[in-house]
Parts: C-alpha cells; sequence; structure tokens
C-alpha cells in the first residue's frame, strides 16, 4: 500500500473558506510632488556678479587665482637643526662607578670614558689616587697607540 500523505488546500472541500493573499500589485498612493527648485539661471548670473566683485575688488582676480599668486610666493620657514653638544661639555658622567666599571669600560675600547670612570674614582677615594693616575696614564697611553685593524 502506498503511503497517504495529508490532502493539499485547494483539494480540501472547505478550500473556499480560507481567505487567501492577493496577488495583484499595490499601487502606491498619490504624493505631493516635492516643489520644484527655483531656475538656475538667476543663480549663476548672481554668482557672476560676486566673482566679478570679488575680481575687480582684487585687481581683476577670482579667489582662486589670487589664491594661486599668494602660494607662488609662500615658503616654507626651514627647520632648525638642534644645536651640537659643546667639545668641553661632558657626555659621559657615570653616576655610580666602581673598578670594575671602569675595567669594563676599557674592555670594551670606551678608553675616554674609562679615564673619566678612573678620574672619579680617584676623586672619590683619595688613599688609591696613586693607582687610579697610574691607570689614567696607562690608558691615555694606549690610547695613542691604538690603530684601527
Amino acid at each position: 500500500t502506498s503511503p497517504k500523505f495529508a490532502p493539499l488546500l485547494e483539494d480540501r472541500e472547505d478550500a473556499g473558506a480560507i481567505p487567501m493573499p492577493s496577488l495583484k500589485a499595490r499601487t502606491p498612493e498619490p504624493r505631493e510632488a516635492p516643489p520644484t527648485p527655483p531656475a538656475a539661471e538667476p543663480r549663476e548670473e548672481e554668482r557672476k556678479r560676486s566673482v566679478e566683485a570679488i575680481s575687480s575688488d582684487q585687481g581683476g582676480m577670482t579667489p582662486l587665482e589670487e589664491l594661486a599668486r599668494r602660494l607662488e610666493s609662500a615658503r616654507i620657514p626651514a627647520v632648525e637643526e638642534p644645536e651640537e653638544v659643546a667639545e668641553d661639555a661632558p657626555a659621559f658622567e657615570p653616576s655610580l662607578v666602581s673598578d670594575t666599571f671602569a675595567a669594563i669600560l676599557l674592555s670594551q675600547g670606551a678608553y675616554a670614558e674609562a679615564v673619566k670612570a678612573y678620574q672619579m674614582l680617584a676623586r672619590l677615594k683619595p688613599e688609591r689616587r696613586e693607582e687610579y693616575e697610574k691607570k689614567i696614564a696607562e690608558v691615555k697611553w694606549s690610547m695613542g697607540n691604538v690603530t684601527d685593524a
């Protein structure tokens, strides 16, 4: 036996009792037409008159021509370079200095900084001043004898 399906809506006896939606396209209700803009000619004439008035005030130039003339002679001011640090100003002033720090500077080839570190140590530890002065002399001698490889 074949399976039974529910009857379609049109096949039912009471099909006329169910209202079906209309498929007709609905026509929109007429709207009020937007107001038409005024004719373009009076606006154009007004614009021309204002341009002519401005031109006569600026020696016969339109605002755009006046702007172009001004931009031709405009120059952007040069940006000043920051002043370089003076040669005699201390570039290296460690806040904490020790023998180890001075040795590290020396091993890294920062001879001028190592000299400054040893000078600070000589001021901070007067009891070892001779030792530091000897190291300063050695570093300065090394600085004079170092050649670029």
